[in-house]
């Protein structure tokens, strides 16, 4: 959901409001803000203000000619959306870029005024199965079929939804129905034997009796999760929200999942609001400190990084991403120092030794570089971008037979790897064996 608020009901006015709130940001043409602009774009269609969410669909297309989304509500804008298809058309093409509730907003309000519409219909149904909401999608199957008994799209949706139903009821059992805490063992089952859907549908039934269930509502969020659809992540996160205001583990999900989404102005909005609330939250001080560096403010995600290691020191997240400020920043020397603390912590952390390694070879030091890169490479043998990497920083320090050795074994492993056929024909060329370059050359054309 992209209302302002989880648990608010989106109005033109919330909409209007949130749009000044990033007037800078929008007024800036930048294309990395075309996510908020079509979240924008979508709500204020929800709240019946076409014109305003052509203007940014508009803007959208000017940063980028190429975002297909923008270019599609647009077409149809233009056109008025008088015909009704029109209209389901623009709550399709929200559905399609994650924009559950303003699609699902925009369907209600069709099948409310038109109850016979079936592709409103059929749109709120599939809304209702992606949120594995079972029971309303059925529903509206059944209406349309009432009317419309050979409708193969509802038949076809009507089927799933009976056979999801059928293993969700053969799962819970009568006691895991009349006893919530059996009932969410049984979901939680689901969702460690990867079968998310079925995990989300269990959820769901907990939720009907008991919509502010803690455990149920955190459980969907990570169905939603093992889907890997963000944008449903957010709308299980907002619905979360309306029954827990300010829970920290959802807010949390909930920011991940618009980091997810690159609305980047978003993420720092409510990491600040929850801060206010709650300015000791690691977890939160650090996404905040990503969305901050991934929009390029680099010295204020150093800052708010420094302030949660002053208050939780072993806090790692954070100090990685003060390794990452100082390279945005082009400091060497402050990210090795920042490298070297992490390392401290956890001497054999991959991720902290690739850094290392980074900065070594930033700094041409590719002796040090290549003693961190053999470590990488004996730790995660299976890691054959760290073997590329190790062989061309042996080519750079002229030890040829060593670039040439990592890479052979490297092809041993994956004949047709390309990385390692090219890099062969790199090192034979520095090392001036022009019968070795056509060899490896040949052998890569056979390959490629």
């Amino acid at each position: 959901m992209s209302s302002p608020r989880p648990g608010e009901q989106i109005t033109q006015e919330a909409v209007r409001n949130r749009r000044n709130r990033y007037s800078k940001r929008l007024s800036a043409q930048g294309a990395g803000d075309n996510p908020l602009r079509l979240s924008l774009a979508a709500d204020f269609l929800a709240t019946g203000d076409p014109n305003a969410a052509l203007n940014l669909c508009n803007e959208a297309l000017a940063c980028d000619p190429a975002n297909r989304t923008a270019a599609d509500l647009v077409a149809l804008m233009e056109g008025g959306l008088r015909a009704t298809r029109d209209r389901i058309q623009v709550a399709k093409t929200l559905l399609s870029d994650g924009h559950y509730a303003a699609a699902d907003s925009l369907l209600r309000d069709i099948a409310e005024k038109k109850p016979n519409s079936i592709g409103a219909q059929i749109g709120l149904i599939d809304i209702a199965m992606a949120r594995s909401d079972l029971a309303p999608a059925q529903e509206r199957c059944d209406h349309i079929l009432r009317s419309a008994p050979d409708n193969t799209g509802a038949r076809n949706r009507r089927k799933k939804i009976q056979r999801q139903q059928k293993q969700a009821a053969q799962a819970l059992t009568d006691a895991a129905r009349r006893n919530p805490a059996k009932a969410l063992r049984v979901a939680q089952s689901h969702l460690a034997a990867e079968r998310p859907d079925l995990a989300s549908a269990s959820f769901a039934n907990i939720l009907r009796r008991e919509p502010a269930h803690r455990g149920a509502l955190i459980g969907r969020i990570r169905a939603a999760l093992a889907k890997g659809d963000p944008a449903l992540v957010l709308d299980a996160c907002d619905r979360a929200l309306a029954e827990l205001p300010g829970d920290a583990d959802i807010v949390s999900h909930r920011i991940t999942a618009l980091q997810k989404l690159r609305r980047v102005a978003e993420v720092i909005d409510a990491a600040h609001a929850f801060l206010e609330l709650d300015p000791d939250n690691a977890r939160i001080r650090t996404l905040l400190a990503r969305a901050l560096l991934a929009d390029d403010q680099v010295s204020a995600a150093e800052a708010v990084l420094q302030v949660t290691l002053d208050r939780h020191p072993q806090q790692f997240d954070a100090q990685l991403g003060l390794i990452d400020t100082a390279l945005a920043a082009g400091d060497l020397d402050r990210a090795e120092r920042y490298c070297n603390a992490a390392l401290a912590l956890r001497p054999d952390h991959g991720g902290v030794l690739r850094k290392q390694a980074q900065i070594l070879q930033l700094a041409g030091r590719f002796a040090e570089c290549a003693s961190v890169l053999n470590r990488l490479a004996q730790a995660y043998p299976e890691d054959d971008a760290i073997a590329v990497r190790l062989a061309e920083t042996h080519r750079k320090l002229g030890d040829f037979a060593a670039a040439d050795a990592v890479l052979s074994e490297l092809l041993r492993k994956t004949p047709d790897h390309r990385g390692a056929l090219l890099g062969r024909i790199r090192a034979a060329q520095a090392a001036g064996d022009i019968d070795a370059a056509l060899a490896a050359s040949d052998r890569a054309l056979d390959r490629l």
